[in-house]
């Protein structure tokens, strides 16, 4: 099989006029690659180019080129390259249990396609960061655990403290609403939480 890149037929011939129209290049990369780069509209490239006189010739061939296709420049190009990655894939990775071909990977596709992989994206980090996370981690599962540890845990504490040592001062110390261990524990496991919490909240805008 053949790992040559080849671009569809609109953006081949793209390349072609463009590559004519640079001539001879004083860069260190092939007319190809510029070419390709004024195909994706690079900036710098742009640029350094724009006072040339040939230069409105290669907008109209781009603006043409696109004209042709259903995606945009850049996508189309890239798309290709990971065609082609995914063949030299085939070619030399073993697949013991599966083979697996790029025309069943569905999901891949799903995710890397712009019409399809934005939402899922959005549903991620609305359902997997925001509710999950933010909702039930950060609301639910504290408020569980610390509707657990006083009902059922700090009475226990507080029955045993006060049972073992008489004064008061102590119990209060170890015990009873502000105690080491009472307190002490309930915030030990709300903050391993909180941390966590905290963490994503500075990725992902989540509850507050």
């Amino acid at each position: 099989m053949s790992n040559q890149l080849l671009y569809p037929s609109p953006i081949e011939a793209a390349i072609s006029r463009i590559e004519s129209l640079l001539g001879d290049s004083k860069n260190y990369i092939s007319r190809r690659a510029l070419a390709l780069l004024l195909l994706q509209k690079d900036p710098i490239l742009r640029s350094q180019l724009e006072q040339e006189p040939y230069f409105l010739e290669i907008e109209r061939i781009i603006a043409e080129t696109q004209a042709t296709m259903s995606q945009s420049l850049t996508f189309e190009i890239a798309q290709s390259r990971h065609q082609l990655a995914m063949a030299i894939e085939q070619d030399v990775a073993i697949q013991p249990h599966k083979h697996r071909t790029f025309k069943h990977e569905w999901l891949h596709q799903l995710t890397v396609h712009p019409i399809t992989g934005i939402p899922i994206l959005a549903l991620v980090l609305y359902f997997g960061i925001y509710q999950f996370v933010g909702v039930f981690g950060g609301g639910t599962l504290v408020d569980g655990i610390e509707g657990f540890f006083e009902s059922q845990i700090n009475p226990v504490v507080n029955s045993l403290v006060a049972a073992i040592i008489p004064w008061q001062v102590i119990q209060d110390l170890l015990a009873n609403d502000y105690g080491i261990i009472t307190l002490g524990i309930l915030l030990r496991r709300r903050n391993s939480f909180a941390y966590c919490y905290d963490f994503l909240s500075h990725v992902f805008p989540l509850r507050r």
